[in-house]
């Protein structure tokens, strides 16, 4: 890791060196129209328990990885509440939630409307062991980064949960006080163990900042900065139309079933 955060403090990111505009005619020669979205791009996973290290998909899998370091290309906060526990289908945002929202501040779906607001955003909502109420939020919180490593051609997409957002908001409050963005330093990120009241173990995020980007990187990175702005917008417009489509079905099926109630002989109406 020493020899890495070396290297980076001192050479090009690898990875920035790739002009944006060929990594798109690649994606469009390769894929066509449809181009990418933000459920194609790499997921790199925190750990569930107080484990020290990052699953990142590779060609043989899944690697387990101790640091990650790049660039913060963009960053957009995430909420989702599912109907089921976490194991049993939570936590999954490959799959809608009841409610979502893509910006952190509105959700879409069931409650829907002020996230600030919402009883289910308040810690302590989240259902807990044997019935009891647990510490968390029922709607998960996330902060998502776009990060560029290494020499990869598209960036990673890192979800940091809401036991790391503290330390999250630390770190870029820092780079603000000193003037500089996100998406213009190179940023290192490892985990620590912690361990709740309940004498649960969970890993939190800690940040370093290794570098200011240099002229030549800058404007690639602000490219990038623009480009997944879109794939953002794209996922919060994909939400609202399946939520209005569930919406519609349900409507219809109502209207349906009424009909039918209505178009029933008059000795089955009276049996109900």
């Amino acid at each position: 890791m020493s020899n890495e955060l070396e290297l980076l403090k001192t050479n090009p990111l690898p990875a920035l060196k790739n002009n944006v505009q060929d990594v798109l005619a690649a994606i469009s020669d390769n894929l066509g129209a449809g181009g990418i979205k933000e459920s194609d791009l790499n997921k790199i996973v925190f750990p569930s328990s107080g484990a020290t290290f990052f699953e990142v998909p590779s060609l043989e899998g899944t690697d387990a990885v101790k640091y990650l370091a790049g660039v913060i290309v963009f960053q957009r906060d995430s909420r989702a509440y599912f109907d089921k526990p976490f194991g049993e289908g939570a936590d999954d945002e490959d799959k809608f939630p009841l409610c979502g929202s893509d910006d952190g501040l509105i959700g879409i779906g069931a409650p829907g409307g002020s996230c600030s607001a919402c009883p289910l955003s308040q810690f302590g909502s989240a259902p807990g062991k044997n019935g009891k109420p647990g510490r968390g939020q029922a709607c998960n919180q996330k902060k998502l980064f776009y990060m560029l490593r290494g020499s990869s051609v598209l960036p990673d997409l890192v979800r940091v949960p809401a036991s790391s957002l503290d330390a999250t908001k630390g770190y870029l409050l820092k780079l603000a006080t000193n003037g500089k963005k996100y998406h213009q330093v190179l940023t290192g990120i490892t985990l620590k163990k912690e361990e709740n009241k309940d004498g649960i173990e969970y890993a939190v995020a800690e940040y370093k900042y290794i570098r200011d980007l240099s002229p030549e990187e800058i404007p690639q990175a602000a490219a990038w900065n623009t480009l997944m702005k879109r794939p953002a917008e794209d996922a919060t417009k994909l939400r609202k139309e399946a939520y209005e489509e569930g919406q519609r079905q349900a409507k219809a099926a109502a209207e349906a079933a009424e009909k039918a109630k209505d178009k029933a002989p008059p000795e089955n109406k009276k049996a109900k």
